[in-house]
């Protein structure tokens, strides 16, 4: 992590409008290349892998260079469907789809899971996640125990400027008035 550099700034209003002058350049310039870059490497690799499988495809080139494609699949667990499959019993399935799971002479009250040997657990990695609101309510004595099980670093530092609204006018108190003013 790069170090936070003394607080060095001469004329901040004119700092202010170059950081916002640059931020719209990179906005203007990059946005279009990106957007050219992606519909050329979706055009490129439906070329290359027109039948792709998941995972990375390789096309080797006459030189022996080889294209290399990674095509993922995105899977995104429903926590709400996982809990209603916890608790469901082969008579909560609809007969066609239950028809389709050839579990013929498995009793209505076996829940789905056991009759199918299926371990949901086994297909699924459960993260804790801080959920800060509550972290932020801890007491001091509390914090200090529960401090051992984070990592705690400061994250990416933003900058916004923001138009001005009809009750705080605190940027043209210090000078700014957009982009233009320096």
């Amino acid at each position: 992590m790069s170090a936070i550099p003394p607080n060095v700034v001469e004329n901040p209003v004119a700092e202010l409008a170059k950081w916002y002058a640059l931020k719209k350049r990179i906005a203007a310039e990059c946005t279009p290349l990106i957007a050219q870059e992606r519909a050329m490497r979706q055009r490129l690799f439906t070329h290359f892998f027109p039948e792709p499988v998941e995972g990375t495809n390789n096309f080797t080139l006459p030189d022996g260079y080889v294209v290399k494609g990674k095509y993922p699949i995105d899977r995104e667990v429903d926590a709400g469907m996982v809990a209603t499959l916890r608790g469901m019993k082969l008579a909560d399935l609809e007969p066609a789809f239950r028809q389709q799971l050839n579990l013929h002479g498995a009793p209505d009250a076996m829940p789905v899971l056991e009759a199918l040997r299926l371990s949901v657990d086994s297909l699924l990695k459960w993260e804790p996640d801080l959920v800060v609101k509550e972290y932020r309510k801890l007491t001091a004595e509390q914090r200090i125990v529960f401090d051992r099980c984070l990592s705690i670093k400061p994250g990416s530092l933003t900058l916004e400027v923001a138009p001005p609204s009809t009750r705080a006018a605190a940027p043209q108190a210090m000078g700014f008035n957009g982009p233009e003013s320096a």
